[in-house]
């Protein structure tokens, strides 16, 4: 297992117990791993500013969500096709 993946399955336990601000802690901590060792269009980190977007999303701070939904959006592969598996997600 992936330190991504236990990350993000830890996280997504919070948002699923309405735990948003554990939940954040454990996304903007990944968020912080990956920017330091990945490239920034790498699928995890765009999975990572989706899910911390989910989680402003919840707590009902829109504007913050869809500031991460955009950038989630904006690193998307833009030569993708609508078949594309990060597209089809």
């Amino acid at each position: 297992v992936s330190l991504f993946n236990s990350y993000t399955n830890i996280g997504r336990m919070y948002i699923q117990m309405a735990e948003y601000r554990k939940a954040l802690s454990h996304f903007s901590t990944l968020l912080e791993l990956l920017q330091k060792t990945l490239p920034k269009d790498h699928p995890h980190l765009i999975a990572t500013y989706n899910n911390i977007g989910i989680i402003h999303e919840n707590m009902a701070d829109y504007a913050k969500s869809q500031s991460f939904y955009n950038k989630s959006l904006d690193l998307c592969p833009k030569n993708a096709t609508s078949n594309h598996l990060h597209v089809a997600m």
